[in-house]
C-alpha cells in the first residue's frame, strides 16, 4: 500500500497541549500581560478577552488562559520555539501553585500512495487474520488503543479516511476528541488534503505531576518524554493498519 516511510513522515500535523493547574487569582490580576508580550514582540495576530478567558491568533498558534488551564493549538513543530515562550511566559506571570493536569493530543495525517481508499480500508482489515470479516459484512474500521508507562498514559483513535473526512477530523468535529481544543491553524498548515491518508488522534496524559507549579523545566521535560514516546508508537500503529514497512529511523 505504501512502503518505507521514512520517520519525518510521522510527525505530527497537529499539536494541542493543555496544562491544567489549581485556579489562581493571580489570572485575573495579570491574565493580559502574556498577551502584551507577544504584541511587543510584533507576534500577536488577533486577540480576544472575555470574564473567563483571554487568548490570541499567531501566524500557526491559538492559544488561550484561563484561571486554571493553559491551551495552545499548533502544527507540528512549526512554532515550537514560540510555544515554549508561552508557556514560560504564562507559567512565570500566573504562578500556579498546583499542577493538576499535562496533556498533550497530536494528530497525524499520512498519505497512501497508490491505492484507493476502499482498497485501503480492505488491507486494513487484513489485521484480523484468520477472521472473516468481508464475510461478515465489514466494510470500515477505526482502531481505538490505550497504554500505559511508568510516566504516561496515552490512548489513541486510528484508521484509514478519504479526502472528505481530513478536515472534519482534523478539526476534531467527528470522533472520539470532539471536546478537546482546535484550531483552523493546522488545516491552514496541512495544505490540500491526500486522497487517501492513514489518520491517527492520540492524547497523553502524564502520570506524576509535580506538587509545585513553578517548575518550567518539568514541563519541557515531559513534553520531550511525550514527543519521544509518541515517535516509537504511531509508526507500529500506521505500520499495522497500511501493512507498509517500518519507519527508517526513530523506531525502535
Amino acid at each position: 500500500m505504501v512502503n518505507d516511510v521514512p520517520a519525518s513522515g510521522f510527525a505530527p500535523v497537529g499539536h494541542t497541549l493543555v496544562i491544567d493547574w489549581a485556579p489562581t487569582l493571580r489570572y485575573y490580576e495579570h491574565r493580559l500581560e502574556p498577551l502584551v508580550r507577544l504584541e511587543d514582540r510584533h507576534l500577536l495576530r488577533s486577540f480576544r478577552v472575555t470574564p473567563d478567558e483571554v487568548g490570541g491568533r499567531l501566524a500557526a498558534t491559538e492559544l488561550s488562559i484561563r484561571s486554571s488551564r493553559l491551551s495552545l493549538v499548533s502544527p507540528s513543530p512549526t512554532d515550537e520555539d514560540v510555544c515554549l515562550t508561552i508557556i514560560r511566559d504564562v507559567i512565570e506571570t500566573l504562578r500556579p501553585k498546583q499542577f493538576t493536569q499535562l496533556a498533550i493530543w497530536l494528530q497525524y495525517v499520512v498519505p497512501l500512495a497508490d491505492v484507493s481508499y476502499d482498497r485501503a480500508r480492505q488491507k486494513g482489515l487484513e489485521v484480523f487474520e484468520g477472521v472473516d470479516m468481508a464475510g461478515a459484512g465489514a466494510t470500515d474500521f477505526a482502531f481505538i488503543l490505550t497504554g500505559d508507562s511508568e510516566h504516561l498514559q496515552w490512548n489513541l483513535e486510528a484508521g484509514i479516511i478519504a479526502q472528505n473526512e481530513v478536515v472534519p477530523r482534523v478539526l476534531r468535529q467527528v470522533g472520539g476528541y470532539t471536546r478537546v481544543p482546535s484550531s483552523p491553524v493546522v488545516l491552514e498548515a496541512l495544505g490540500s488534503p491526500p486522497p487517501v491518508a492513514f489518520f491517527c488522534d492520540s492524547a497523553w496524559f502524564v502520570k506524576n505531576i509535580v506538587p509545585s507549579g513553578d517548575s518550567v523545566e518539568w514541563l519541557l521535560e515531559n513534553l520531550s518524554e511525550i514527543q519521544d514516546q509518541a515517535r516509537r508508537v504511531i509508526p507500529r500503529i500506521h505500520e499495522g493498519i497500511t501493512h507498509s514497512a517500518p519507519a527508517r529511523e526513530g523506531v525502535q
